[in-house]
């Protein structure tokens, strides 16, 4: 263990030394490196969106919009405000005018209904 901890100390003085070894940061440096990842993500963005992929995401949406479609008024809404809209249980459930244990068994019953009904698709 103390022989770890030795080699783990060792490589961060060392990372630490390359790190101030190296020539100083300038700002026209930076800007032309946030330019060229801005453009490798842009490319790899590119990469990902060929015609076919597009067309798959279509489909799985459609297939999550008409799943979505069949669930009952309660499980749709509690899915919204958990997982879309981002709101906390305590915030569903209030906004649902439940108690938050009957908001997360609510939850999870319309979670597993659409995985069921995406599963059939």
């Amino acid at each position: 263990m103390r022989a770890w901890l030795m080699k783990r100390a060792e490589n961060k003085i060392r990372d630490r030394a390359r790190f101030w070894g190296r020539d100083r940061r300038t700002s026209t440096r930076e800007t032309a490196s946030v330019r060229d990842e801005d453009e490798q993500v842009i490319e790899a963005c590119r990469s990902l969106l060929t015609p076919s992929r597009v067309a798959m995401a279509r489909e799985d949406l459609a297939l999550l919009e008409e799943a979505f479609a069949t669930l009952s008024d309660d499980h749709r809404r509690v899915i919204l405000l958990s997982r879309v809209a981002g709101l906390s249980h305590a915030e569903v459930a209030r906004t649902m005018d439940k108690t938050e244990l009957a908001t997360r068994a609510l939850l999870s019953r319309a979670m597993a209904k659409l995985a069921i009904l995406l599963e059939r698709k």
